[in-house]
């Protein structure tokens, strides 16, 4: 267990290293102790774990490491290309590159890192900025979508710069990409956003 911790460590070193983090940030990581303190950590500075250069060794490492250390990383509501059903709000999913759909329940938020295919079903919220990912939005769910492709179903909601596809009644504010509408409750359009639709029903255009 303690070798494996060790081998996290080094790769969140090694992150923020190649990310360039904040002094405050990294002499966080190295101080904790044990993967709750790590969990602890990665939670404050978040934004740095799911975004810029940190995405590309959590991409490339964590998956080989989360196994080893799932119970304890999951007591700290992260998750690693799973989800627990009846999430809460406090859960938190990685996905990384999958084969296979990875399914987003409850209120947790999934965050997107590689190349997969993510649906949400609930009240869950999902945020993409691969190009190589494709999201699904079910029941009441939300998506702030920036690359890749989304499909909107239901009575979702999606924020998006990309490429979306709306079903049912499901809803989008737009700015920029394509908005196909196959079936919307309303559409909310900015920039260069490009709009095809059966309706000029409840959609709103603006410059």
């Amino acid at each position: 267990m303690d070798n494996n911790y060790d081998k996290l460590k080094q790769v969140c070193q090694q992150a923020c290293h190649e990310r360039h983090a904040c002094s405050e940030g990294y002499v966080a990581m190295l101080n904790a102790d044990n993967v709750s303190q790590m969990m602890a950590t990665w939670r404050k500075y978040w934004d740095d774990v799911v975004r810029s250069k940190y995405v590309e060794v959590i991409r490339r490492e964590f998956p080989a490491l989360y196994a080893s250390l799932r119970q304890e990383i999951n007591e700290a509501g992260i998750y690693l290309n799973e989800c627990p059903d009846h999430a809460k709000e406090f859960v938190r999913v990685i996905v990384t590159d999958c084969q296979q759909p990875v399914h987003i329940y409850g209120e947790a938020s999934a965050y997107v890192l590689g190349e997969a295919e993510v649906v949400a079903h609930d009240n869950a919220v999902v945020h993409n900025e691969q190009f190589d990912a494709s999201v699904s939005l079910r029941d009441h769910s939300f998506g702030t979508i920036k690359a890749g492709r989304v499909d909107a179903h239901d009575w979702s909601i999606v924020k998006s710069i990309s490429m979306a596809i709306l079903y049912d009644h499901a809803a989008c504010v737009a700015y920029g990409g394509t908005v196909k509408a196959l079936g919307y409750k309303s559409i909310t359009a900015h920039i260069d956003t490009k709009v095809y639709s059966f309706s000029q029903r409840n959609i709103k255009l603006y410059d």
